[in-house]
């Protein structure tokens, strides 16, 4: 919901002993006029804690060469993304960072716009794989971010991104 508003909490279930399991709570609300829309989500879930020493994949091979996993450096992987030993391709870092933007975008000056804002300095400086132009569409785009938020440090970060780009 556009412009709504947002709250989340996880929670230990207090019936595991081994503490690998948590209820998560998320609650969006829009209010419009008398009238308040809301949308609210429960799951009941692996603790992050739980899925870094327990990872689903145990060995990788790539053209028959397994590929050495530190599974305290990462948690998992996405359906098309395995980038373990080697950088992402041009459109998942594209799409990587046009997800963070829309995050950044719903709440320019939230809670959660620092978190945003720095996990697109650091995209930004594993931009290796994009090519010239695809650079410049990026720094076009975090333009658009900076100009966004009254937050001065995170403007800074913005604009540290656009200098990295230019590495």
């Amino acid at each position: 919901m556009k412009g709504s508003n947002y709250i989340y909490a996880c929670f230990l279930d207090k019936d595991d002993p081994e503490k690998k399991y948590r209820y998560a709570y998320a609650m969006e609300w829009l209010e419009k006029g008398e009238k308040t829309q809301v949308r609210l989500a429960i799951t009941y879930a692996t603790t992050q804690e739980y899925r870094k020493k327990n990872p689903k994949i145990k060995k990788i091979f790539v053209n028959g060469k397994e590929l050495k996993l530190n599974p305290g450096k990462w948690t998992g992987f996405e359906g098309d993304s395995i980038f373990i030993g080697g950088e992402k391709s041009s459109e998942s870092w594209l799409s990587e960072f046009n997800t963070y933007k829309n995050l950044f975008l719903k709440k320019p000056d939230g809670a959660a716009a620092n978190y945003y804002a720095t996990y697109i300095y650091n995209l930004c400086k594993k931009a290796k794989p994009l090519d010239d132009a695809e650079k410049k569409m990026v720094a076009k785009e975090i333009k658009k971010l900076k100009a966004k938020t009254e937050d001065e440090f995170i403007q800074d970060l913005f604009e540290m991104s656009i200098e990295r780009l230019k590495k």
